[in-house]
């Protein structure tokens, strides 16, 4: 009874025109954040903000979130179109989603990811109803030992991305994690590849690397092939190839398996949306029954990274929640709203601010069903956008490589740095490096740094600490069992 009467409290709080219509305002703007290279979902979040400081609760909430989840979906546009992933998010997206454009079937990969996103995100936003307080448990069971096996394994299994080019994607997976070193140590203060420069005692941003990487070395081979073109299908062709009711149908079990993937790694403060689409994707494949299809145009590819980044957004929300922990930047820009607007995310709110806690709740709901409204009445114009002749859209991406570059830290030094990333990309496209190890590598390397210091630190120095949870051992295990089958793979 007294459930009932909270629901009823917080209808009266979040069904007003207001709080309806701020949702799919914020879905709008996060995907045109989403879709342009360099402006990712937490910069998005970010530059809402101060817009929500003089706002009630409940709308400017689902405003910030509505950027947030709307970013992260959006972040598949270009990657699928341009090569030029929008976010950090959808790097994994590229992948599988150029080769489907080059195919001429952008259609097909706009659809899935667009389908994928939003199961994601309901699965993950029951998750996160129902089982908020077990998964945040679960979270705090992870410490630096675990967080470590966890990481280690996720690199290990990274191998299993670059198929038969395995030697080469360890020296791309050690070449990231090395550059990911460059900065001050955090622990002794110390400058490390710094070379005297002011500028490289912070370390090199992710953002000018992700779009030199991708987008830039993409126009860079364009250069150098100009008869490189996608496949010469009509433009009604490449736009009305939908995804049927059958493939969805064979995705489910990839999607469900994801979603859950994203959504256990969502709750882990620190982990982000990235490392989890790799992660699925990696269990995607090896679980597949036509693995080599992966990185030439797979659906499974696509699916599973488009619905664990996804199922990150509101899973990151769970410790938020719970304990007022961020689990991730977005979610951390958000808990700064929280706490402007007077609420204090943990234990507390459940008891002072259920309402509030029960709107946020409806509109995460209602939001997943605007983001599938959005996404397939705009799937039709975004198709169209690789219709557009080359002599038009690579300047264009070009500028909005520079744009991406300069705009996470204005200054000029990312744009040398993305200028490099470019030239890097070049060179691992003639030597047949695979680039996503070398970026998971970057990403996750600070984590790993930090979990295995963090760990010895706290134990005096014992290497055994690391083998002393159980959690840590079924990661151990993992690792061996991956390394059995990329042995047995590479033997076959």
């Amino acid at each position: 009874m007294e459930l009932l009467t909270d629901i009823g409290t917080a209808s009266e709080v979040f069904f007003t025109p207001f709080n309806i219509a701020v949702i799919p305002f914020g879905l709008l703007l996060g995907i045109i954040v989403g879709a342009i290279p360099g402006m990712t979902a937490p910069m998005g979040t970010a530059l809402v903000l101060p817009f929500t400081f003089f706002m009630q609760p409940v709308p400017a909430l689902l405003l910030l979130l509505g950027v947030y989840k709307g970013g992260i979906y959006a972040g598949s546009i270009p990657a699928i179109l341009f090569n030029t992933p929008g976010t950090v998010a959808s790097s994994c997206t590229t992948l599988d989603g150029y080769p489907l454009t080059l195919r001429g079937e952008s259609r097909k990969a706009l659809d899935i990811a667009l389908y994928a996103s939003v199961a994601a995100d309901l699965f993950s936003n029951i998750m996160l109803i129902l089982f908020t307080g077990l998964l945040a448990r679960l979270a705090l069971e992870f410490g630096a030992p675990e967080t470590f096996s966890l990481i280690f394994f996720s690199l290990f299994i990274i191998a299993s991305i670059s198929g038969d080019q395995l030697f080469k994607g360890i020296i791309a997976v050690l070449f990231g994690l090395l550059m990911a070193t460059v900065g001050v140590d955090t622990v002794f203060g110390s400058n490390r590849f710094a070379f005297g420069s002011v500028t490289l005692m912070s370390g090199f941003s992710i953002l000018p690397l992700l779009v030199g990487l991708f987008a830039l070395s993409e126009i860079l081979v364009r250069l150098a092939k100009p008869t490189l073109k996608p496949d010469t299908q009509s433009k009604a062709e490449a736009v009305g190839a939908h995804l049927s009711l059958s493939e969805f149908k064979s995705l489910l079990p990839t999607i469900f398996r994801s979603s859950m993937i994203g959504t256990v790694l969502g709750a882990i403060p620190g982990i982000g949306a990235a490392p989890a689409a790799f992660f699925s994707y990696s269990e995607a494949r090896r679980k597949s029954k036509t693995p080599e299809q992966f990185g030439n145009g797979s659906l499974e590819g696509i699916a599973a990274a488009e619905s664990a980044n996804n199922a990150v957004c509101s899973a990151s929300f769970i410790p938020v929640l719970s304990l007022g922990i961020p689990g991730g930047t977005a979610a951390a820009v958000i808990l700064g709203a929280f706490l402007v607007q007077g609420l204090t995310p943990g234990p507390i709110m459940f008891k002072e601010n259920l309402d509030v806690i029960y709107s946020l709740y409806m509109g995460l709901m209602i939001g997943s069903v605007f983001l599938l409204i959005l996404g397939y009445f705009g799937i039709k114009l975004f198709s169209r956008l690789n219709d557009l002749p080359e002599g038009l859209l690579f300047p264009t991406v070009l500028v909005m490589c520079f744009f991406g570059g300069y705009v996470a830290n204005n200054n000029l030094f990312d744009l040398k740095v993305m200028l490099i990333a470019g030239v890097i990309g070049l060179l691992f496209r003639w030597l047949v490096i695979p680039a996503a190890p070398f970026l998971i590598g970057f990403i996750l390397g600070p984590l790993l740094e930090s979990a295995f210091r963090d760990t010895l630190l706290q134990n005096e120095g014992q290497v055994s600490a690391f083998f002393t949870s159980p959690i840590s051992w079924f990661f151990w295990a993992l690792s061996l069992f991956s390394l059995y089958f990329i042995i047995r793979r590479r033997e076959q």
